[in-house]
């Protein structure tokens, strides 16, 4: 009798211990780890609720993303959580979510991937001020870059392009160096440190442009990685962005009707500044990618309060817009709707637009929300 009494009162303890346990794995927080610690390149499986994806246009997350990605085997998209700072993968359709990098960071404004997306460049809050930062998830490696690097582009896996202003000559330059600092060389010198950087592909030619600015004119110029004249490829319009498409033959350019204009105008020009067209579409650089070497995929803003000017209104975070989806051929003019009207479910203002390998996909940002959405195309 003693023994089964026994027996009965040990199976009670391990059921108790057992549901215990269940219980402390389900409720326990998360610990928020130490930025300083190196980085552990766990992958898990994560149990998400089931997104709906009926429709051509469709929500891929759940929580507001940062800077997403194709991923390095071009098979799914990695991007950041923008509250928490962890690393995340999904497939094309939303599913399969995996941990990347359970590390919670706080103060990142800005990613930047490597072209081969083992790296990234990265903006972040450093008690107070603005740092550029560097990780490489191949060698488990990062840090900050030098307080003094305003802006920055990856020239390629390894190299990155960034302008540097020097506190004791007071003098601006563009530079060159390995990922994190190291054996940087100078290219050129600078009228201003506060500009934009795109590496012009499929030469061996960085371009430059000044922030926009509808109360600026802007001039888009270029110059050889290693060093030589600069040269002036466009100029006269006033809050201008580019984008080039990916063979460096054409470069997409909005930029405001005027100075300090109220309307956006879209349009492109080849690679030496000639042949400008105006594509009649007013939207942002932003809410554009290239398709191929001669069409593009826009957003079309609407929802513009009236009196503001642009870009400057909208880039400062002024209003959101409602947008429509144009596939847009920059050579004839032709437009054409990727997504009808009735479609349009909600409010969509685009950013960070990207294609899946395949082109079957375009995928974005939505400011509204923060949340990566896709379009089938």
């Amino acid at each position: 009798m003693l023994k089964k009494t026994f027996l009965i009162s040990a199976i009670s303890f391990g059921v108790i211990l057992l549901l215990w346990g269940i219980y402390f794995l389900s409720f326990q927080k998360p610990s928020v780890k130490d930025s300083s610690q190196d980085e552990s390149e766990t992958v898990q499986e994560i149990a998400e609720p089931i997104i709906p994806k009926t429709g051509k246009l469709v929500a891929i997350t759940e929580e507001a993303v940062l800077a997403p990605t194709i991923n390095e085997t071009e098979d799914g998209i990695k991007y950041y959580n923008k509250n928490t700072g962890q690393v995340f993968q999904v497939d094309f359709d939303g599913d399969g979510k995996e941990t990347l990098s359970s590390k919670e960071l706080s103060g990142i404004l800005n990613i930047f991937w490597s072209p081969d997306k083992t790296k990234v460049l990265s903006r972040n809050n450093v008690n107070g001020a603005e740092r550029y930062g560097y990780y490489s998830y191949e060698e488990v490696m990062g840090g900050l870059l030098h307080e003094n690097i305003q802006s920055l582009s990856w020239q390629n896996n390894r190299k990155i392009i960034y302008s540097f202003f020097n506190t004791v000559t007071k003098k601006d330059s563009l530079n060159m160096a390995d990922y994190d600092g190291a054996n940087w060389s100078k290219i050129s010198d600078l009228d201003s440190s506060s500009i934009f950087l795109a590496p012009i592909p499929k030469t061996g030619l960085i371009s430059f442009w000044n922030e926009p600015d509808a109360s600026q004119e802007s001039k888009l110029s270029s110059v050889p990685t290693i060093g030589g004249e600069i040269k002036i490829i466009s100029s006269g319009n006033f809050g201008a962005d580019y984008l080039w498409n990916e063979d460096g033959t054409l470069a997409l350019s909005s930029h405001s009707d005027s100075k300090n204009g109220l309307k956006m105008q879209l349009g492109s020009f080849s690679a030496d500044g000639s042949n400008y067209k105006d594509l009649d579409l007013p939207t942002f650089i932003s809410k554009c990618i290239w398709k191929n070497t001669q069409s593009v995929y826009c957003a079309l803003p609407s929802s513009i309060p009236e009196n503001s000017v642009l870009p400057n209104s909208y880039y400062q975070g002024n209003f959101n817009t409602t947008d429509t989806f144009w596939e847009i051929d920059v050579l004839t003019g032709e437009k054409k709707r990727i997504v009808d009207l009735k479609e349009i479910n909600g409010q969509y203002d685009a950013t960070n637009l990207f294609l899946s390998p395949d082109k079957g996909f375009l995928f974005f940002v939505n400011r509204t929300d923060e949340k990566l959405y896709r379009i089938e195309l």
